[in-house]
């Protein structure tokens, strides 16, 4: 049983995922219903982590951890490690392209892109001015594969990764949560 939910993913009624982190024993799981019950991969369950994303499509779904490790998973094949992000800061959000267009967002401004074999800090203009402490709390990509950053406050950080370019956009009340479409549908 999970203590905690963090996220959760579904295709279809007889196909969803939650991932979590059981509290009684600081073990983190994954979860599947295929229709009819809930069961929990042998291999998808980690003592020490806290999973917090789970995301994918089909039979590709990918699931991390706020340290910072990424796995690739399937209910054939169970967990498969990925490249794990390399941070001296939490991770609190992550979005996936493919498999080799991975992004990590979380505390002090860090934002991380994996390409399919290394992990890269890709650090925010300075002209934007946010504070050192700066934390990501949530990611989104558009199918242009902009990523959306929110910080807290009346601002999303937009980060074009075709021209490696940094922009902020205002909106005009503080957010729990968002997603965006385009840079002009958030």
């Amino acid at each position: 049983q999970i203590s905690q939910l963090s996220d959760r993913w579904g295709t279809a009624d007889e196909d969803f995922y939650i991932v979590g982190k059981r509290i009684f024993d600081s073990t983190s799981s994954l979860y599947h219903y295929d229709g009819s019950g809930w069961t929990r991969p042998a291999d998808a369950i980690i003592a020490g982590k806290t999973f917090n994303r789970i995301f994918g499509s089909g039979d590709d779904l990918f699931v991390s951890s706020t340290d910072g490790d990424f796995y690739s998973f399937n209910l054939t094949d169970g967990l498969d490690p990925i490249n794990s992000a390399v941070s001296l800061s939490a991770l609190y959000d992550s979005w996936v392209f493919a498999d080799d267009d991975i992004y990590a967002a979380g505390e002090n401004r860090t934002l991380l892109h994996y390409d399919g074999s290394a992990w890269t800090a890709l650090p925010p203009d300075p002209l934007l001015g946010l504070e050192a402490d700066a934390v990501f709390e949530q990611l989104w990509g558009d199918p242009a594969g902009n990523l959306f950053l929110y910080a807290g406050g009346n601002e999303i950080i937009l980060y074009d990764a075709s021209t490696d370019s940094w922009d902020s956009i205002s909106v005009n009340v503080t957010l729990d949560h968002f997603a965006a479409l385009s840079p002009t549908m958030i």
